[in-house]
């Protein structure tokens, strides 16, 4: 027989916070830097895209984090908006990630990811993805409060493809301004 909400003694406090408890107010607490180390690629990846303006890829995505827990292999969470046709090159992280989609839509292979909906990459897995014409929010959940990223596209023809859409947006000129959070 389970206690009633009433006389349980696990109820939760009505103010919200307690032993346990972290409200988080959605706000942006920085940077992804916060909490990503920067990009890394190998020599050979630097080489093949040494000859396009990848500067161009910068003006179509913000990403805050909205959350980072203080404890010791505690949670975070980003929040990441993409430009229209945005092209995230194929990359990995250390550690698992569970994505979901807030509002517009992805393409992540060949499926279309829409609002509501989500996927989860373990650590280790190469993945890349590519937001809908109307651009995308995707929240990016992790067990942990720090993590790296290493670009593993090697294919040139991606690469063009990505610059080039950079280009026919002109890099997204105040993307990023336009969907910038309040700051916590």
């Amino acid at each position: 027989m389970s206690a009633s909400p009433e006389t349980s003694s696990a109820s939760a406090p009505e103010n919200g916070q307690g032993p346990g408890i972290i409200p988080y107010t959605g706000q942006s607490l920085g940077d992804v830097g916060e909490i990503m180390n920067a990009p890394e690629m190998s020599s050979d990846i630097i080489e093949q895209i040494a000859g396009f303006d990848i500067a161009l890829l910068a003006g179509g995505t913000a990403i805050d984090v909205i959350f980072r827990d203080t404890a010791e292999g505690g949670f975070s969470l980003a929040n990441m908006r993409l430009a229209p046709d945005y092209i995230l090159p194929t990359h990995r992280h250390n550690v698992d990630c569970l994505y979901y989609v807030l509002s517009g839509s992805i393409q992540l292979g060949r499926r279309r990811i829409d609002a509501g909906g989500g996927f989860l990459v373990r650590a280790d897995r190469s993945y890349g993805y590519r937001a809908g014409a109307e651009g995308a929010t995707v929240l990016e959940f992790r067990h942990s409060t720090r993590f790296n990223m290493v670009v593993t596209e090697t294919s040139p023809a991606k690469w063009s493809e990505m610059v080039e859409t950079a280009k026919q947006n002109e890099g997204w000129p105040g993307f990023a301004e336009s969907v910038s959070m309040p700051k916590a």
